[in-house]
Order: structure tokens, then sequence, then C-alpha cells
């Protein structure tokens, strides 16, 4: 349903947190330049992870104000595929975000928290998040962005893991469809409570 008010649909889509990270990370998400593991996903001791396509998804989208719009978006109860343990057992995520585009300037903020995920597991009462900000700003044939994460994974009620993990890079438009692209991407230490 699309509209004045702005657009609500449902399915299978892509949390505001995996499209605020896809809009700024400028080089790929998976294959040998992918970097949405290092910043949206497990890895390592560090067992959250939000690069999430929810099935089961209600999601709206606000009109443009000024360059301003919202996103959000929450998922069944019971029919979600989960991010850790076995699919469609429990959990429920919710995703925000505020994006920003004006001219030559983009920005995104968005939070994820995901609730009992690990229900599959025989595990509840956990709560994992994150926040992600990232910006991007094109001059002439270049662009630069800027992505940063802020995650919290609870694998237990008593225990939380912490990571940081940033991406910058960029890339800049040869003759017809081709293109530079560079970037750097550091998963920070996982930290325990």
């Amino acid at each position: 349903l699309k509209g004045g008010f702005g657009n609500f649909y449902v399915g299978h889509w892509d949390s505001p947190a995996k499209r605020a990270v896809g809009a700024h990370r400028v080089v790929g998400e998976t294959g040998w330049q992918g970097v949405q593991g290092m910043l949206l996903s497990n890895g390592g001791s560090f067992t959250g992870t939000f690069s999430a396509r929810n099935s089961n998804s209600i999601n709206y989208e606000s009109p443009n104000f000024s360059g301003f719009s919202l996103r959000a978006q929450t998922t069944s109860t019971k029919e979600q595929s989960n991010t850790v343990g076995s699919p469609n057992v429990g959990g429920r995520s919710n995703s925000f975000g505020l994006s920003y585009s004006a001219g030559p300037l983009s920005a995104d903020i968005a939070h994820t928290t995901v609730e009992h995920n690990r229900a599959a597991s025989g595990t509840t009462g956990t709560k994992d998040t994150a926040l992600v900000l990232g910006a991007s700003y094109t001059f002439g044939a270049a662009r630069i962005g800027l992505v940063y994460v802020d995650a919290d994974a609870k694998p237990t009620v008593t225990q939380t893991l912490t990571r940081k993990s940033y991406n910058i890079a960029g890339t800049y438009k040869l003759a017809g469809p081709h293109s530079l692209k560079a970037g750097y991407t550091v998963a920070g230490d996982t930290k325990r409570n």
C-alpha cells in the first residue's frame, strides 16, 4: 500500500539496519570484496548477526520530508526465520532507521533489536542489539562512504558480547559502466562482560 502517507508492505525484506549498511559500504556485500560479514554478521567469538532479510516482516517507509525519511520493520513472533538456531522458532526483530539524502550527502542511523532468537536451541530471554551509523558523499565521479556498527549479542541471559566495526570505502567512475573501488574494513575484537 503506497500513497501520500508513505509505503506499507509485508513479506521477506531487508531490515533498515542492513539497508543502512548497504547504502554506504560502497564495496560489495558478499564475495571477494564483501564486507557484510565483518560489519553485521557473526564471526569468531561474536554470535550475533544483523545482516537480516526477515521473513513475515511488516514494514513502513515514510514520505520524504526535506531529505529525511523514516523506515521501520517488525516481525511476527512465531514465524521469523531466526538469525541463530533453527528457522521458524520464536524470535522477534524490530528495526528502525532514519535516512537523509539531499545533494551530494546521504546519511543513515539505524537500530535493530532481536529478541529470543535462540529459542530453537533452548535459550530464551536473550536480546541482541546493533546501532548503525553511515554516511557517504559524492563529488564529481568519486564517492566515499563510511559505516560504523556497534553491536551487542547475548548468547546467554547473563553473558554479553560486544563488537565495534567500521568500513571506509570509495569508488571512482571511469568511462562507460567501469569504475574503481577500494575499501578498508575492521571488525574489532569481541569483548565479553
